[in-house]
């Protein structure tokens, strides 16, 4: 009786708390402190009914926070909702109900946070909030009240949203699936608004299938990637999954350095400057043509289809509607990157892979490269 008698006390202040922040008002000076919202008689209730309180109750708590996430008005105290439910799990509690309330919430309040900076731009050419006065953000905050307080909540929003999406797969695709988010999240990580991290986790490819052909070994895979980057980090996890025992069906050459794999999957840090020397060379579908490749694009006929370390994943040239690379020997001098300019992890909850789905028998794989050279003859 006293676990339940505690755990809807705990309710009635994270309940009490709520109502509280919901009566928050951007005020015409500005924002306000957050401490004024974290720190005053609700906040401190509501502490003290979560001391010592077993993990079911917490869980309660958590999900009651999170869905209070869509109904309280001002955005900067979602921001400080959110950031406290993101503690929770960082403690150990689900993440699935912040996730899936941050996917209701951001968009709306992200867009609101770039219509408040490209405000600021047009009125005073200053590109980031933070090199303006007091002042100003005060006057065109009274403009736009929504945007402003979005702004300052960002701070406080994208930590939380990490925290959620790196742990949540299933939110973290529906987020990179819902129109602009990415697009203001990197707009607001130019302009200093804490979103860097965010627009490259919401860029990155995520749940695509590739074809990954490897010609001259007559091998081909159908992989699935998982937070890939960019193409310097899908040729490091490639490079760890596809290369390896011949009579398990892999590929014969060279593999990715054990340390340099461990930080491209996100399961190790990067403790000092590293590169990352590339083994095979990469190209798009047509590299199996390249005379016509290199008669299309005016290019040698060695890079007319070679694929660049910083070349986007997620959207790659299909081939009959499904995206194809080949990986084949190297045939240039030495490629390498800076890891940390490429693909240094984002954050220590989220991994990145590529996940063999299938393996392509010898005669499957001569039959797609005979079609993509056809295909890609017609290029000429």
């Amino acid at each position: 009786m006293s676990d339940d008698t505690g755990t809807l006390a705990a309710l009635q202040a994270a309940e009490n708390y709520l109502a509280f922040l919901s009566q928050y008002q951007h005020g015409d000076d500005g924002p306000a402190k957050p401490e004024t919202l974290i720190g005053g008689p609700e906040a401190e209730q509501f502490s003290r009914a979560m001391n010592d309180k077993p993990t079911e109750a917490r869980e309660a708590v958590a999900d009651k926070l999170a869905a209070g996430l869509t109904q309280v008005p001002d955005p900067l105290a979602v921001g400080l909702i959110a950031v406290q439910v993101g503690i929770m799990v960082e403690n150990g509690m689900n993440p699935t109900p912040l996730a899936e309330a941050l996917l209701t919430r951001l968009p709306a309040d992200f867009a609101a946070a770039r219509r408040f900076v490209e405000l600021l731009e047009a009125e005073t050419t200053m590109e980031c909030p933070d090199d303006a006065d007091a002042a100003t953000l005060a006057r065109l905050g009274r403009k736009e009240r929504a945007g402003a307080s979005a702004w300052a909540a960002l701070q406080f929003s994208t930590m939380a949203a990490m925290t959620a999406w790196c742990r949540h797969r299933p939110s973290r695709i529906a987020a990179k699936a819902i129109s602009g988010l990415a697009d203001d999240a990197v707009f607001l990580g130019s302009r200093g608004g804490y979103c860097w991290y965010l627009g490259e986790l919401l860029c990155a490819a995520d749940g695509i299938q590739l074809t990954v052909l490897a010609p001259e070994q007559r091998k081909g895979f159908i992989v699935e990637l998982e937070v890939v980057r960019n193409a310097a980090h899908l040729f490091a996890l490639l490079e760890d999954t596809l290369v390896g025992d011949p009579s398990q069906g892999l590929l014969t050459g060279p593999r990715t350095d054990p340390k340099v794999a461990a930080i491209a999957r996100g399961e190790a840090i990067m403790e000092e400057a590293m590169d990352f020397s590339i083994g095979w060379h990469y190209e798009y579908w047509w590299g199996l043509q390249p005379e016509a490749a290199a008669q299309s694009s005016g290019l040698h006929p060695l890079v007319a289809a070679m694929i660049g370390v910083e070349a986007p994943v997620d959207n790659l040239p299909e081939f009959h509607d499904q995206p194809v690379i080949l990986m084949r020997p190297k045939m240039l001098g030495y490629r390498g990157c800076d890891i940390g300019g490429f693909f240094a992890p984002l954050h220590d909850a989220l991994r990145s892979r590529v996940t063999v789905l299938r393996q392509l028998p010898p005669e499957e794989v001569d039959a797609l490269c005979n079609a993509l050279r056809a295909d890609a003859e017609k290029l000429s």
